[in-house]
């Protein structure tokens, strides 16, 4: 089964793919494993943590956020490379560079 980490990044990916191979911008594949990570770690995580400070959601919520994606950036650490490797495949079957 498929988590969120994965199905999002593999959709944005194949996004990304395409409008390379149509020339509107650079090939996704470039260190998409590590961009993953970072994204993770720079911009959800910070934001699930103060979503937790804030209490915005109530008294626990924010806390599972936060917990959610640190489960989701370790989990990408141990599988993330090999569903890369699927995706870049994937991408390069769907949408082939035209020259």
């Amino acid at each position: 089964r498929q988590y969120l980490q994965v199905k999002w990044s593999g959709r944005l990916y194949m996004e990304l793919r395409r409008a390379y191979t149509a020339d509107r911008g650079s090939d996704p594949k470039e260190k998409w494993f590590e961009n993953q990570i970072g994204f993770l770690e720079s911009y959800l995580l910070p934001l699930a943590r103060r979503l937790e400070d804030t209490g915005v959601f109530g008294e626990n919520l924010g806390q599972i956020f936060a917990a959610t994606v640190e489960a989701n950036r370790d989990r990408w650490f141990t599988e993330g490379y090999d569903e890369t490797q699927r995706v870049i495949a994937e991408g390069e079957r769907r949408y082939s560079v035209k020259h």
